[in-house]
């Protein structure tokens, strides 16, 4: 869901008391029955006003109902990634498993790119909160990994080069980002409030989704400047702030998790190569286990890993620049070259 429906339906619930539902969503001028929320909220509106409920009455039934799903929809969001690091651990647990006694082949390679089929899932039930420059860092990004490829032959050296130069570009608009979440009810919560009391109220001037969408419930609160009107816009931007910082803030820690797996397949890589190789003994009686996994899976594992970490957090623009902190740890393992 974008922003702008989250921003779309506020509207709704905040004007349909005021002038009717009809009127209301002429004055939003986008069509919010194009999802299954705004279908909800407008059946429960048109219901509402058909039974000539009070005004008050109205707003809160409208605006509880509300509340209530968009929560629904940030658990249901939770329950996503969480099913996400699930399959992942398995996933992970099962290739560990393959190496010891089947080796790596395309069974592994299968296994490897599966979670890559949940990005779509993932992709639909996050927000889009904020506008990237893609074209910038991807070029910052060729230009030296090009130079890399023609001196070392290597992927994996490649990579790496591709990632950190596309970070030094795309991760400082990410902590831009991260400033915006942190400060988001003094960047849009304040100057709602400030129609209440100040004779000359800030607007939101911010040019992300969230401020320049946000000062559109801000532009209406100050035309229509009736204090009950504004302090329940206020409330139910609260309400709604509120579910977008908890819906981040779930998706770090669900993100955060999905490297442990990678790490401890790492390590136990680590530990079968220096086991076997300190023990010729296992040459001699020919070991059943059959340690060696191929460098291409390793790295594409390690890509794999590192994009769905950056997409559960928040886009694949962060798993592209926390590629090359992946990749590193298999260079102690094997020399990646293809």
């Amino acid at each position: 869901m974008r922003i702008r429906e989250l921003v779309n339906l506020t509207l709704l619930v905040l004007m349909s008391p005021l002038v009717g539902y009809e009127e209301a969503i002429r004055l939003i001028g986008d069509n919010i029955e194009l999802n299954k929320v705004g279908k909800a909220l407008l059946t429960i509106a048109r219901h509402y006003e058909q039974s000539g409920v009070s005004y008050d009455a109205y707003f809160e039934f409208l605006a509880q109902r509300f509340n209530n799903m968009v929560e629904d929809w940030r658990k249901m969001s939770s329950e996503v990634n969480l099913s996400v690091l699930m399959l992942t651990m398995a996933l992970v647990m099962l290739e560990a498993l393959m190496i010891m006694l089947i080796g790596v082949g395309l069974a592994g390679s299968i296994l490897v790119l599966a979670p890559l089929l949940l990005m779509p899932l993932i992709h639909v039930n996050q927000i889009k909160l904020y506008d990237y420059d893609y074209v910038k860092p991807t070029i910052m990004g060729l230009i030296p990994s090009l130079v890399v490829y023609a001196i070392t032959h290597s992927p994996a050296y490649t990579i790496i080069a591709f990632s950190l130069g596309f970070s030094t570009l795309y991760m400082p608009q990410f902590l831009g980002f991260i400033r915006l979440i942190a400060n988001l009810e003094q960047r849009v919560m304040e100057p709602i409030l400030e129609l209440t009391w100040n004779p000359n109220p800030r607007e939101i001037t911010g040019s992300s989704i969230i401020e320049r969408e946000f000062s559109r419930i801000r532009d209406i609160a100050y035309s229509i400047g009736a204090p009950y009107f504004v302090t329940r816009a206020a409330r139910v931007v609260d309400s709604l702030i509120f579910q977008i910082k908890s819906m981040f803030r779930d998706n770090v820690v669900y993100g955060v998790l999905i490297p442990v797996n990678y790490i401890a397949l790492i390590e136990f890589l680590r530990l079968i190569n220096s086991t076997i190789s300190s023990t010729a003994i296992n040459t001699a009686l020919g070991s059943p286990f059959n340690y060696h996994v191929s460098p291409v899976i390793l790295l594409a594992s390690a890509l794999t890993t590192a994009i769905l970490t950056g997409k559960v957090i928040h886009s694949i623009g962060l798993g592209l620049s926390i590629m090359c902190v992946f990749i590193i740890p298999l260079l102690a393992i094997t020399p990646i070259r293809m």
